[in-house]
């Protein structure tokens, strides 16, 4: 997956989110036109998602299913 490194996420976070972003290096790692991601490299590392309002419901009802195989 391309990452190209980046100064800020483009938008306003959450207040319970902004402290993933302390100390880290940012990714955009975007691969569709459906959605944004970006990596936030610290800790462990953490993908955060962006896209229109419902359009990754589905893809988490995937996933869990997925993940409980």
């Amino acid at each position: 997956m391309k990452r190209t490194k980046i100064d800020c996420i483009p938008f306003v976070l959450p207040e319970r989110l902004r402290g993933y972003l302390e100390g880290a290096t940012i990714y955009d790692s975007s691969c569709s036109p459906e959605a944004r991601v970006w990596f936030l490299d610290a800790g462990e590392g953490y993908y955060l998602k962006r896209s229109a309002v419902g359009a990754l419901q589905r893809e988490a009802v995937m996933t869990s299913y997925f993940g409980e195989k």
